[in-house]
């Protein structure tokens, strides 16, 4: 009777350690997942944000007349004003700030994501090796006990 129960709990142990290093792995899958659809947006913010730069420079070069002083610099001289560029509309529109704020929610949101997934992944690793070592440590005892 006392070899079945202890059969029972070796077979508990050896079931939570390998639930324990599903999720862990799970956890660790979740985070690179992340990690990964976190560089394209990283990108894509990147760019976003040069064209309003430029949509922006454009815009103050519009402005200039020549003898004017440059709203941004004041010179008199206007030797290279910026010029409008193609945009993500392909049509020389501006960014959009709705553009720009989405753009930022989605990395924001991917670096959330990245993470809580490196936390679990963290603690799930964390409560494996904890499962592995109470099934080792039992396995031991058990192993003593048969002995003795």
């Amino acid at each position: 009777r006392e070899g079945l129960e202890a059969a029972k709990a070796l077979v508990e142990r050896a079931e939570e350690a390998d639930r324990r290093r599903a999720e862990a792995a799970a956890s660790r899958e979740a985070a690179l997942g992340a990690a990964q659809r976190l560089g394209p947006l990283e990108e894509a913010l990147a760019r976003l944000e040069e064209e309003a730069r430029r949509g922006a420079a454009a815009a103050l070069a519009a402005g200039l007349a020549e003898g004017e002083p440059c709203p941004v610099c004041g010179s008199l001289e206007h030797p290279r004003p910026a010029a409008p560029s193609g945009g993500p509309s392909g049509g020389g529109a501006p960014v959009a700030e709705a553009e720009l704020a989405r753009a930022k929610a989605a990395r924001d949101a991917a670096l959330r994501a990245s993470s809580e997934a490196a936390a679990c992944a963290s603690k799930d690793q964390a409560a494996w090796d904890e499962a592995e070592a109470r099934l080792l440590a039992f396995l031991t005892s058990s192993t003593e006990d048969l002995r003795a």
